[in-house]
């Protein structure tokens, strides 16, 4: 299994994560967590962030994208945004 489909499994149990909590449970780096999510965005999977205020720590979740996340993705690439 790779790196990024063992982030993907991690991220299903539909929990938030650190890069630093990611990287311990898959046993990599921060940075290679951060490479691996662009990854899975890449791929159409909905990796959202969240910054906590107060102590700057960014969180990663898996979900669903929202209406308005569809139309804007429709409105800059038409029908090719949902082609497989």
């Amino acid at each position: 299994m790779t790196q990024t489909e063992r982030i993907m499994k991690v991220l299903e149990s539909g929990n938030r994560f650190t890069a630093g909590q990611l990287a311990g449970l898959v046993n990599t780096t921060q940075p290679s967590v951060r490479a691996r999510i662009s990854e899975l965005r890449k791929e159409g999977n909905a990796v959202y962030s969240y910054t906590r205020k107060g102590d700057g720590k960014t969180f990663y979740r898996l979900g669903r994208p929202s209406r308005k996340m569809v139309a804007a993705a429709y409105a800059v690439f038409g029908s090719q945004a949902f082609a497989n």
